[in-house]
């Protein structure tokens, strides 16, 4: 079975409807919610990838799941990964995939360590954002990823 022993918030955004969902006890399903308005109660957040959701999670010492779909996810993705914060599946990752890496991230400490490790980085920052954003093309602009 796939399913997590945990309170789980999903945000659809604008193009889907909640009504077309049923979601489980445990689930609630919302068009928008702020991130600083659960970042900081969040013990792990799955997102696509994009600088500002991961900057954010990170920020609070969340620990990701990156399934990236497009544009600059990928990257972001892979430097979650190589800093330990996270981990990270394909756009095709099946709930079973996906409920397995949920698991990892929310029971073995090395993810939020990491994660927090990161946050610690980044209240150092001035600009935490443009910050990571010029570290993310360093990165580019030298063929790492």
């Amino acid at each position: 079975m796939w399913e997590i022993d945990a309170r789980v918030l999903v945000t659809l955004g604008p193009a889907l409807a909640i009504g077309d969902f049923t979601a489980p006890p445990h689930v609630r399903l919302e068009r928008f919610i702020p991130h600083s308005a659960v970042l900081p109660y969040a013990t792990v957040m799955v997102t696509q990838c994009g600088l500002g959701s991961v900057t954010r999670a990170l920020a609070h010492g969340v620990p990701l799941l990156c399934i990236p779909l497009a544009g600059d996810q990928a990257e972001n993705a892979a430097r979650v990964v190589a800093r330990g914060a996270g981990l990270r599946l394909t756009g095709d990752a099946r709930p079973p995939e996906i409920a397995a890496a949920i698991q990892r991230l929310l029971t073995e400490p090395r993810f939020r360590e990491r994660a927090l490790a990161q946050a610690a980085i980044l209240a150092r920052e001035p600009d935490a954002s443009a910050r990571a954003v010029e570290e993310i093309e360093a990165v580019l602009d030298a063929g790492a990823c």
